[in-house]
């Protein structure tokens, strides 16, 4: 058990889990920079494909992959 109380492979797993979301709404955000027009908003949805991508890898690297 880790300092939370829970077993180690359960909070992995709940890591990994995060990683999958944020990696889906990276793709998600990707594909609508490529189609908007405005550069805003481009601009806004490629912050968000960074942000979303690096708390995907930070959660992977927490889980021990």
């Amino acid at each position: 058990m880790n300092a939370v109380g829970t077993p180690p492979n359960i909070k992995q797993r709940q890591l990994l889990r995060i990683a999958q979301v944020k990696e889906k709404l990276a793709e998600k955000y990707a594909r609508l920079a490529k189609t908007v027009s405005s550069k805003v908003r481009r601009r806004i949805y490629l912050n968000r494909v960074k942000k979303y991508t690096l708390q995907a890898k930070n959660a992977r690297i927490l889980a021990g992959q």
